[in-house]
């Protein structure tokens, strides 16, 4: 049993509690992705909201397998 939430396993709210596992991991970054959040699943694996949201334009239309053309 905790000694400060008093309760076995740890509340979530706990400082003691141990750290939620991600539901799946950033191919860009590393960083865990937890249940619920918004991710793209692309080729190479799973992104995250952030770094989708850092990307340009351009870095997201080759994610997606799309190139710019010239005309």
């Amino acid at each position: 049993m905790c000694a400060l939430c008093r309760q076995t396993p740890c509340d979530p709210r706990c400082p003691n509690a141990e750290e939620p596992k991600p539901a799946k991991i950033c191919t860009q970054c590393g960083d865990g992705i937890p249940s619920g959040e918004w991710y793209y699943e692309s080729p190479q694996g799973p992104i995250c909201y952030g770094c989708i949201d850092d990307m340009s334009a351009q870095e997201i239309l080759t994610i997606l397998g799309e190139g710019m053309k010239i005309a």
